[in-house]
């Protein structure tokens, strides 16, 4: 929720959630730190209410249908939230993570993340802050926040590094998500 965001565009941004979930997207990848200065959380907030809503408009439709309200969200249907806890200068403790975590999940307004990612790497300017960011994301997992833990923007061998700890701590990874800029691959680049 960056460039030229407005909150006046809300409404237009529902109407695409609310398509793209009767078309049976439920995972919906996010961060903390989209949404800035005064949009602080604001993505976070956005899928919480946008989910609310929609599921009110389903039971509100199955009563118009029906008389009664007869629909019944399942666990197959249910909104699932990953979202990236950005490795800001201040969250140098595991604890700090956690507090994170119970942050976008009360601007989401739910109990439990489907998935809980640091957004980047700091081992190439803050290097014990990343231990700390590891311990927290396996917290997060431990205290039942997460129903597994990720990277995004990690190289290969943080990311060794990562998987091997989170393995140590019986800790399930779901997702590495890699940064890649297609403008920038060399044009001969296969993609097999």
């Amino acid at each position: 929720l960056l460039w030229d965001y407005d909150p006046s565009q809300d409404e237009e941004i529902y109407r695409a959630y609310r398509e793209i979930r009767d078309a049976g997207v439920t995972i919906f990848d996010t961060g903390d730190s989209y949404g800035t200065l005064d949009l602080n959380g604001r993505a976070e907030i956005l899928l919480g209410q946008f989910e609310r809503r929609y599921l009110q408009e389903k039971v509100d439709s199955s009563k118009s249908m029906f008389g009664v309200g007869t629909f019944v969200g399942n666990a197959s249907n249910k909104q699932q939230v990953a979202t990236k806890l950005a490795p800001y200068p201040w969250r140098l403790t595991r604890g700090s993570l956690v507090k994170a975590a119970k942050e976008s999940l009360k601007r989401l307004e739910q109990d439990k993340l489907a998935i809980a990612q640091t957004h980047w790497s700091t081992a190439n300017y803050n290097v014990f802050q990343e231990g700390a960011l590891w311990e927290g994301l396996g917290d997060i997992y431990d205290e039942g926040l997460c129903e597994a833990v990720g990277v995004s923007n990690y190289g290969p061998i943080q990311l060794e590094k990562f998987s091997n700890r989170m393995k140590e701590r019986n800790v399930p990874i779901a997702v590495a998500q890699a940064y890649i800029l297609l403008s920038t691959l060399p044009r001969s680049f296969n993609w097999q």
